[in-house]
């Protein structure tokens, strides 16, 4: 086990759609890349409901609690 990659934060986000008050939930290691990415529509998911808004945040030290 690699004692470097457990240290590595994974977010748990939580966006809303200005557009159509839906709401979309993911995980990601890179937060500020990764809703960058919804809001630039690169996301087949989510390119209908941008712009989208961080509502809540939360960071874990592995993928599977994340």
């Amino acid at each position: 086990m690699n004692p470097v990659r457990n240290l590595t934060k994974w977010y748990v986000y939580l966006l809303l759609s200005k557009k159509t008050d839906k709401w979309y939930m993911g995980s990601t290691r890179d937060l500020r890349k990764r809703i960058l990415s919804h809001n630039l529509g690169e996301n087949r998911s989510t390119k209908y409901g941008v712009p989208w808004k961080l509502i809540y945040c939360e960071i874990s030290l592995n993928k599977e609690d994340a």
